[in-house]
């Protein structure tokens, strides 16, 4: 609640600019030298929350492509050796629709684990959080 006011506040006196906000603060002596390494610990904490979720949904994303396509391509090679008979255009079309399995399965995982991560996030930031439905804790 106080980041919704916080960010209409930013929004109305300063343009959205959180950057102008510090400015602001700093040239009119309101953040002494101990506060602004206070401000300059919380941004560097911030900085490796980032990377940690990056690094995060990029191992989600290659372990989820890993065994998502092994089992793709191995429905394929069934269907394939049960469609040996049948016109080539039809075993075409199979291994065309594999290839975008392949590439959409993983994408549409990770970004389920971005959206997740994201509300988790979002959670930890409010220190409250509605129940969600869609939301699991881990």
């Amino acid at each position: 609640m106080v980041g919704n006011h916080l960010s209409d506040l930013v929004e109305r006196l300063f343009g959205g600019s959180a950057e102008s906000l510090v400015m602001s603060l700093v040239e009119t002596k309101h953040l002494t030298p101990k506060k602004l390494a206070r401000l300059q610990k919380l941004i560097e904490e911030n900085r490796g929350k980032e990377m940690k979720i990056l690094e995060q949904m990029l191992l989600t994303f290659l372990l989820n492509a890993s065994w998502q396509v092994s089992l793709i391509v191995t429905f394929a090679v069934v269907c394939d050796w049960l469609l040996r008979g049948v016109a080539a255009r039809y075993r075409h079309l199979l291994w065309v629709m594999t290839l975008l399995a392949c590439l959409a399965m993983p994408v549409l995982s990770s970004v389920r684990f971005a959206r997740e991560t994201m509300a988790r996030r979002e959670c930890d930031g409010a220190r409250q959080c509605a129940p969600n439905r869609n939301f699991r804790e881990s």
